[in-house]
C-alpha cells in the first residue's frame, strides 16, 4: 500500500500490474537460449498506415479485414483488441496456413478408463487421444498425455529471429499456438476428471501465417513462419509468395470500397518499407504490388464474399442479464462467495 500524503488514505500502488495499474513493457524475446538451434525462421512485411484507410478506421477496420480475408471459414481465428494504446494495442488473425499449419485437439481418456481412481492422486495420469490435421488435410491420432505432448511440440517448433527484426516488431506473437486448455485438464495435474466435456479438453491451431494489426499506429503486419532446414520444399519462397499475395489483397481492399489513398501515397507504400527475411526494399510506389485484376479488367480489387451466417442471439435479454448481476452481487455481499465468473451464452447458425 502507498500512503497518500497527509490525508493518510491508503491506495493501491499506481504502477501495479493488472487493473487499475499499467502493463509492463514488452520483455525481450526470444532469449538466446530459445533461439539456439531453432529450426524455424520468420518472413514478414509491414504495411504502414493501411488500417486508417479502411472502413472502420483504427479500431473498427479489424472486423473488415477479418471478414474480407477469412470470413467465417473453418479454422480461422481472430484475437481482437479491446482498446488502444495500453493493453489492447494489437489484434491477431489467421486461417489455414502453410506447411507448418496444424489443427490439434485432445480428449481425456473415457470415463470408464478412470473408474475407481481416487479424487486426488499422485499416480501418473492416463493418456488421452491427440488428433492432428496437417495442411494437406491428413489426420493422425496419438495416445499420450497432453502436457508432455505440448512441451515436445513447442520444443520442435522454436523460432529463430534476428535481433534487428526483434527491434522492428513491436509485439511478441509472430505465429504459434492459438486455442484453449479446458478445465478438465486438471486430471493431468493431480486432480480428478469429475466431468466429461462435450468439446475437446484442449484445442489449438498451430498458425504459421498471421496478420497483426497495430491499432495505435495503423500498421498491418503480415508474418509467415517457415522451416529453415529446407525440408519439405522451399519454405522461404512459399512464405514470401504468401506475403506478396496477402499484401495485394490488403491494399486492394482500399480500392474495392472507393477509398482514395493517392493523397497519402507514402502510407500505402513508403520508400523503405521494413520487410523481414530478405533485402526487399520498395524504391517507389510503382514497385508496390498492384491490385488484382477483376473480370472487367479495371484493376480494382474485390473483397471476398462475407458469409451470410445468422446474427448471434444471446441466451438472456438485457434485463435478465442485469438481474443476474444483482443476484451475484447479493451473494458476494452475503459472503456466499468471494468471486463470481459470469458467462453469457450466444448462438448462431453458420451455413
Amino acid at each position: 500500500l502507498h500512503v497518500n500524503g497527509s490525508a493518510g488514505v491508503p491506495r493501491l500502488l499506481p504502477n501495479m500490474v493488472g487493473p487499475p495499474g499499467s502493463a509492463h513493457a514488452v520483455r525481450p524475446w526470444p532469449t538466446p537460449e530459445h533461439a539456439r538451434g531453432a529450426a524455424l525462421r520468420l518472413a514478414w512485411e509491414r504495411l504502414p498506415g493501411l488500417l486508417g484507410q479502411l472502413p472502420g478506421g483504427m479500431m473498427g477496420a479489424g472486423e473488415f479485414v477479418f471478414a474480407s480475408l477469412f470470413g467465417f471459414s473453418e479454422d480461422s481465428f481472430w484475437l481482437d483488441s479491446s482498446s488502444a494504446p495500453d493493453r489492447g494495442r494489437f489484434s491477431y488473425m489467421g486461417g489455414r496456413g502453410g506447411r507448418l499449419w496444424r489443427r490439434i485437439t485432445y480428449r481425456l481418456p473415457a470415463a470408464e478408463e478412470c473408474a475407481g481412481m481416487p479424487a486426488a492422486t499422485h499416480m501418473p495420469p492416463r493418456p488421452g487421444t491427440v488428433e492432428q490435421e496437417d495442411w494437406r488435410g491428413e489426420v493422425t491420432t496419438t495416445r499420450t498425455c497432453f502436457l508432455p505432448f505440448l512441451s515436445e511440440l513447442l520444443e520442435r517448433n522454436r523460432l529463430c529471429v534476428s535481433e534487428a527484426e526483434v527491434m522492428q516488431l513491436p509485439f511478441n506473437f509472430w505465429g504459434g499456438l492459438v486455442g484453449y486448455l479446458g478445465f478438465e485438464l486438471k486430471a493431468e495435474c493431480g486432480g480428478r476428471a469429475a466431468h466429461v466435456s462435450p468439446t475437446p479438453d484442449a484445442a489449438f491451431l498451430l498458425s504459421d501465417r498471421v496478420l497483426a494489426i497495430d491499432h495505435l499506429q495503423g500498421d498491418v503486419y503480415v508474418l509467415s513462419m517457415f522451416s529453415g532446414d529446407g525440408a519439405g520444399g522451399d519454405g522461404e519462397a512459399e512464405a514470401h509468395t504468401w506475403l506478396d499475395s496477402t499484401a495485394v489483397q490488403l491494399r486492394g481492399l482500399i480500392g474495392a470500397h472507393g477509398i482514395n489513398a493517392s493523397g497519402d501515397a507514402s502510407n500505402a507504400c513508403e520508400a523503405a518499407v521494413p520487410r523481414g527475411g530478405s533485402q526487399h526494399v520498395a524504391a517507389s510506389a510503382k514497385d508496390c504490388p498492384q491490385p488484382v485484376k477483376t473480370a472487367a479488367g479495371n484493376g480494382a480489387a474485390v473483397a471476398p464474399k462475407i458469409s451470410s451466417a445468422e446474427p448471434f442471439r444471446l441466451r438472456h435479454t438485457r434485463d435478465q442479464y442485469m438481474a443476474n448481476i444483482e443476484v451475484y452481487r447479493q451473494a458476494l455481499y452475503d459472503g456466499e462467495s468471494y468471486e463470481v465468473r459470469m458467462h453469457a451464452r450466444c448462438r448462431t447458425v453458420v451455413p
